[in-house]
């Protein structure tokens, strides 16, 4: 306090007239004789402005010390925030080396030669690239293979082969028809259970079919539980189409006209067959009731518009007026004109099909 008030008067003509030490213009108490401009006092001003500046020495962590600190957390079970509290770090410190304890934990792990000389930094450098790239090639061959699989390329006898007997020829069958003929949801599954059962990693796995890590997992742990009952669509064995119920309800409403219903129709429409079905509580699918029609040898056919007279001899004027056609020429053109008022034929302006070249002329077009 003192030196900080002494600093603040350098500047100043002030002087320390009182005997006792007390500052005449601002009465604080400082050493007797001390004055700004004073050997002793000018020595204490700079010991004073270095204890000022003087900046909190950061506490470096040996190796050793760090992981004693994580060997603390990890085996002692001691938290972090009192570990933090009592070696005076940041979580954030502290969190970063238990990161790099782990990231570094395979490396410090590896296994080294015992025997032999120990290989130089040339061949330890070619052997890491050989083996990135040994990596980068299996990882392309199991691409290939489930490609392959995808499209259908094995066969049952070699897909069982390849997966050295792990799972018996029905279940291979079964996945392989999956593969084949399924959704998308279900040929991933199977593809997914046959590469892992290829010693194919489930990474690999998840990012070939473009689904979740958690995903593949579930689906292999299912299979090895309970096989393809959970994983593969199961078709159920009863049809409506086929209960005689719904057949024998299906028709009785065929032989009722439609007005019996309640229906302002004289004939039938899928529709209304529906309709009638869901009121009567037999609710079914309009597919079903088109099958169990088709299956019965029965079908909806549209009915045919054609033009008919009451003339006697329609017959004959018929094959008049068809032989004209079949026998009308390039420049000839046929009129059928009824018994209705006067009326009068023109020529009109049109387009038709001509080879290319200039237009031909207009007299030859007259005649």
């Amino acid at each position: 306090m003192v030196f900080s008030q002494a600093a603040a008067l350098v500047n100043n003509d002030r002087k320390w007239d009182s005997p006792q030490g007390q500052c005449a213009t601002t009465g604080h108490v400082c050493w007797p004789g001390l004055t700004p401009r004073s050997r002793p006092f000018r020595r204490h001003q700079l010991i004073a402005t270095k204890r000022s500046t003087v900046k909190k020495v950061r506490k470096n962590y040996s190796p050793q010390e760090k992981v004693s600190i994580l060997r603390s957390h990890l085996v002692d079970k001691v938290s972090a925030l009192q570990l933090c509290a009592e070696f005076q770090l940041q979580p954030k410190i502290f969190y970063g080396w238990l990161k790099r304890l782990f990231d570094n934990g395979p490396t410090a792990l590896k296994r080294r030669p015992t025997t032999g000389k120990l290989p130089d930094a040339s061949r330890h450098g070619r052997a890491d690239l050989q083996e990135q790239l040994r990596i980068c090639e299996s990882r392309e061959d199991e691409q290939s293979r489930m490609i392959s699989l995808v499209q259908g390329r094995f066969r049952s006898e070699q897909v069982k082969h390849a997966i050295n007997d792990a799972l018996n020829r029905e279940e291979v069958d079964k996945l392989l028809t999956c593969i084949l003929n399924e959704p998308l949801k279900y040929r991933n599954r199977a593809v997914a259970i046959l590469s892992y059962y290829r010693h194919i990693r489930a990474g690999h796995i998840a990012s070939f079919l473009r689904v979740s890590h958690s995903s593949v997992d579930e689906w292999t742990r299912a299979f090895a539980q309970r096989g393809c009952q959970t994983l593969l669509p199961v078709k159920s064995q009863y049809c409506k189409a086929k209960d005689k119920i719904y057949r024998d309800a299906v028709f009785e409403i065929l032989h009722a006209p439609p007005s019996a219903h309640g229906i302002n129709r004289t004939t039938w429409r899928l529709p209304d067959i529906h309709s009638v079905m869901a009121k009567q509580g037999l609710p079914i699918a309009r597919t079903n009731i088109r099958k169990i029609i088709k299956d019965s040898g029965y079908g909806y056919r549209k009915a045919r518009k054609v033009l008919t007279s009451n003339d006697p001899n329609y017959h004959e004027i018929l094959e008049n007026i068809t032989s004209i056609l079949h026998n009308l020429g390039p420049k000839e053109k046929f009129f059928s004109i009824d018994e209705y008022g006067p009326f009068a034929i023109k020529i009109q302006g049109g387009r038709s099909l001509v080879p290319i070249g200039p237009p031909p002329d207009r007299a030859a077009i007259s005649t």
